[in-house]
């Protein structure tokens, strides 16, 4: 978390935890106010997403990476039965 909040120049990072659908389906949000994933963000490009990615795969989920429209960036994170 230390390493995001000075990299990426962020204030604040609220994790907001949606339980969807029924009890075996997680959705996990999280969002942060800082300067957002670049555009030329490659993914053949550096570990941390893919090692994120790999890591979410292995339990079965699938994770998506995205830029809020007032900026920052979100990670969404889908267990069991929730699909985004």
């Amino acid at each position: 978390m230390a390493s995001l909040m000075s990299s990426a120049c962020v204030r604040s990072c609220p994790i907001i935890i949606v339980m969807s659908g029924s009890l075996d389906a997680l959705h996990i949000a999280i969002c942060d106010d800082g300067v957002g994933l670049q555009e030329t963000t490659n993914e053949h490009t550096g570990m941390g997403l893919r090692i994120m990615r790999y890591r979410c795969g292995l339990i079965g989920g699938k994770i998506t990476f995205g830029s809020a429209q007032e900026g920052g960036t979100i990670v969404d994170i889908f267990l069991g039965g929730a699909r985004g």
